[in-house]
């Protein structure tokens, strides 16, 4: 019962935090919008956010795993897997704040959703496994889901809309190749350790790319900007750690299990907050995308 309800926090954090994007990207007349949804004010959105995560990362590992630092600096030899993790969780982030910030966040977070079906399909080539008809039927269940989604499937590759999708596709298939390094790295490292590495590079590449597109904000924009930055940043790490909690109360077949109610959490968060509306096929769409995902959590091998 406590690892359930551990992984429901877990989920309903990272829920928030999408709402938390959406909110600060468009939001509505009386909440948010506090900058445009383009790319260079998504970096320098997820600039500000990763700083404030460093930091209350390095705080909790100072607190629980002190080792960390001496670890991170003695595996010079060893840190490329962690360095691959971090500039692929980079982009990955950008695509999918993009989606996020373009289209409502409930269908942003299922298309990106599309991450364990790529996780999966990457394990049978790497592996040479054959694929049992039940992963089939997933596959097949979670492609309808998507379809359901689009409302507009002959809409121009030019509309926001469309944009949007590409970015949250692109960015389930970055996260897979994520998990897949970030599996490797933490074979040697402690997962506060290689946290502190991800996020540090998210932080190095954000105010590189910040620097190369340097943009203007108004005075009375810094504030909200910094506000919404720690609030997205604890939240964030709200749901890492109860996530990571969670897989060890439940294990990791039960956790993706419950971790897939996400976009559902995410839409009807959308729903009350921002009066974002579904079309009934967009909804049936997130509802088996979710079931799906929850059907792929409770496969073990």
């Amino acid at each position: 019962m406590l690892g359930l309800f551990v992984m429901l926090l877990a989920a309903g954090f990272l829920s928030v935090q999408n709402v938390i994007v959406r909110i600060f990207f468009q939001g509505n007349a009386q909440l948010g919008g506090i900058l445009p949804s383009d790319f260079e004010h998504t970096v320098l959105f997820l600039q500000t956010r990763t700083l404030f995560m460093v930091i209350f990362l390095s705080l909790l590992a100072w607190r629980i795993y002190p080792q960390a630092f001496g670890e991170i600096f003695q595996a010079r030899s060893r840190l490329k897997f962690p360095l691959l993790s971090g500039i692929i969780y980079f982009i990955t982030v950008i695509l999918l704040y993009l989606a996020i910030g373009s289209i409502p966040a409930g269908i942003a977070v299922t298309v990106f959703f599309i991450h364990p079906i790529v996780a999966m399909l990457l394990g049978w080539w790497r592996n040479q496994d054959q694929p049992t008809l039940f992963r089939l039927s997933i596959l097949t269940s979670v492609m309808i889901g998507l379809v359901l989604v689009i409302p507009e499937l002959q809409a121009t590759f030019s509309s926001e809309f469309t944009f949007g999708i590409f970015c949250g596709l692109a960015a389930g298939f970055g996260f897979a190749l994520y998990a897949i390094a970030a599996q490797t790295s933490l074979v040697e490292f402690h997962p506060l350790s290689f946290s502190l590495i991800t996020f540090a590079v998210l932080f190095l590449l954000s105010s590189v790319t910040v620097f190369l597109f340097p943009l203007t904000i108004s005075q009375d924009s810094w504030s909200p900007l910094l506000i919404w930055s720690f609030g997205s940043g604890f939240i964030t790490l709200g749901g890492l750690l109860f996530t990571n909690l969670g897989i060890g109360l439940v294990g990791a077949p039960t956790a993706t299990l419950i971790g897939s109610t996400e976009p559902a959490f995410t839409a009807i968060l959308a729903w009350l907050i921002l009066q974002e509306t579904l079309e009934l096929r967009q909804m049936v769409g997130i509802a088996i995308v979710t079931l799906s995902i929850a059907g792929l959590g409770l496969v073990k091998k």
